[in-house]
């Protein structure tokens, strides 16, 4: 088996690719968002439990809960988060929450997964109190701001299609405002959040780059030639250190906006 060749059966390969990316972009939006202290929170489409676990560290919030479709995702979340968190399986698209249930609600990463993001939005300001906040950062997927997306460009330059998120257009500033101002939020503010990421050297970017799921899917029906030439062509991109290590940069695009009803 090439050593690229990663079963993603429980999504530690993924965790691994995106773990770090994710902690830092959370952690700039957090800051940026600049919350109050005890407050209550939903992480909608929490995942493993990443995001969920940054606000409970950095944003001390009194009441935390994550959603999100998947029993597995759940199942890890609660084994390995905070215990302050509450955790269940449901649909963005229908938060099995009462209206005004919460202070703060936020979707990380998730936004562009959804099959009809206004509504989520909309949900997510249901749950939301009067005066309370309802944000959103996703990477800038139609920018080249994912992380994978020096690899990603490469490859589609080779005439390969690589699988895309549903919805990527709503990953774009005005795309996000647009659905902000849809639901009669105010107090609307939107930031491009740019991190960067040190790897050891060129092959370990490389190899963690590929871990990403839809690159995984397209891997083998690459020819070796065209796999060759698409690590050259990559290895151009990235930022070379003196000492060996390689830096790359992601973005995102973040928004956030205060409920009226």
């Amino acid at each position: 088996m090439d050593e690229l060749s990663i079963e993603f059966n429980d999504g530690k390969s993924y965790e691994k690719m995106m773990g770090v990316w994710s902690q830092l972009v959370g952690r700039d939006f957090l800051n940026w968002m600049l919350p109050d202290p005890n407050l209550r929170w939903l992480d909608v489409g929490c995942g493993a439990g990443a995001f969920t676990r940054l606000i409970a560290e950095h944003s001390a919030p009194v009441a935390l809960s994550g959603i999100d479709p998947s029993p597995e995702q759940i199942a890890f979340a609660r084994q390995n988060s905070n215990k302050l968190a509450d955790f269940q399986v449901g649909d963005a698209l229908k938060l099995p929450f009462p209206d005004d249930s919460f202070d703060v609600a936020v979707m990380a990463l998730v936004i562009f997964f959804l099959a009809d993001p206004g509504r989520g939005v909309a949900e997510m300001a249901r749950t939301v109190a009067p005066g309370g906040c309802v944000a959103s950062y996703a990477w800038d997927s139609l920018g080249g701001g994912a992380p994978a997306s020096l690899i990603s460009n490469e490859v589609k330059k080779n005439g390969i299609t690589i699988p895309s998120v549903p919805n990527g257009s709503v990953s774009a500033l005005p795309a996000l405002e647009e659905l902000w101002h849809a639901t009669g939020m105010t107090e609307i503010k939107s930031q491009k959040i740019i991190v960067t990421r040190e790897f050891e050297s060129f092959e370990a970017f490389w190899k963690n780059t590929w871990l990403s799921p839809n690159l995984m899917k397209v891997r083998e029906i690459i020819p070796p030639s065209i796999f060759d030439k698409i690590k050259a062509d990559t290895y151009q991109q990235v930022c070379h250190n003196k000492d060996g290590s390689v830096s790359t940069t992601a973005t995102a695009n973040a928004i956030t906006g205060t409920v009226t009803k």
